[in-house]
């Protein structure tokens, strides 16, 4: 009797913890399924985040300043350079003729000088290098060259009646002549495109190196200019002209000078018709250019 109670205890005991042990599985099975869908808690930063900050140099923003996106107006402040004076200058020994000064476009100047030791002429403006000078300023028939830091000038040679140095010849306004009395000189007319005259004149300095100029004289005295070496298919063969060609006249006015040749490209860009009076030969002609 008191084995068989103590069986039925055991038993009952044994019940008791399987129970429990039931209970408590089932508890974290429902736990755990409700854990899933608790939505998980949001933790906000409430800290305000700080910048951070890059410092440049001050080229990183040189671009901007360059493209003035803004437009802002902007001030140039031009170094100004000592005044020259000509007079008190030595005259420069370097090889170098100076056959004349002329204003281009714009305020834009410039001077023919040759290089006497390969007769190369070339058209130059402030800055430019030639041998071992730079051109610091051109004026009216003078050129100031900078020669090893030293000033000093460069002058056209003015031509007298005696062929030397001295004071230029004034000569008066050219008027018609012919080398038969009674006959008039002979006429051409020649049309030009104004395109091919500004396509042609935008690069004086390219210009000046296709044809070779030189002063021509006539029992001592200036009578107009000489073209010789006139390359082909440029502007000059274009406008009629042939190698021996003297230019003595231009409008009615006499050329004397380089100075005064390159007057005749800006009468040819801003007149629709001009004349050029020259000699071929020994005979003077007459060529009427018609701009279109």
């Amino acid at each position: 009797m008191i084995i068989n109670r103590s069986i039925t205890g055991i038993n009952f005991a044994i019940l008791l913890l399987a129970a429990y042990f039931s209970v408590n599985i089932v508890y974290n099975v429902v736990d755990m399924q409700l854990s899933r869908k608790r939505p998980l808690p949001v933790f906000q930063n409430t800290e305000t985040p700080q910048e951070t900050i890059i410092n440049h140099p001050e080229t990183h923003y040189q671009l901007v300043l360059d493209r003035n996106l803004f437009k802002v107006a902007t001030m140039v402040v031009k170094k100004e350079l000592p005044k020259l004076d000509p007079d008190s200058l030595e005259q420069t020994k370097l090889q170098l003729k100076l056959w004349g000064t002329v204003s281009g476009e714009g305020n834009a100047l410039y001077a023919v000088i040759e290089e006497t030791t390969n007769r190369q002429q070339n058209l130059y403006r402030i800055g430019d290098a030639i041998q071992n000078a730079k051109v610091r300023a051109i004026l009216r028939e003078k050129v100031i060259l900078n020669v090893n830091g030293k000033d000093e000038v460069l002058g056209m040679e003015e031509m007298t009646l005696g062929g030397g140095s001295g004071t230029r010849r004034n000569i008066p306004t050219r008027t018609p002549t012919s080398t038969v009395a009674g006959t008039r000189p002979q006429s051409q007319k020649i049309t030009l495109r104004r395109s091919l005259i500004e396509d042609s004149v935008q690069d004086i300095s390219k210009l000046m190196t296709e044809v070779q100029i030189r002063p021509y004289l006539e029992n001592g005295a200036p009578a107009g200019l000489a073209l010789s070496n006139i390359k082909p298919n440029s502007i000059f063969r274009r406008m009629g002209l042939r190698n021996g060609d003297i230019i003595t006249g231009v409008d009615g006015q006499n050329i004397q000078s380089v100075d005064d040749a390159l007057k005749l490209y800006e009468n040819l860009r801003s007149s629709s018709n001009v004349n050029v009076d020259i000699k071929r030969r020994g005979r003077e002609r007459n060529i009427e250019y018609q701009i279109r």
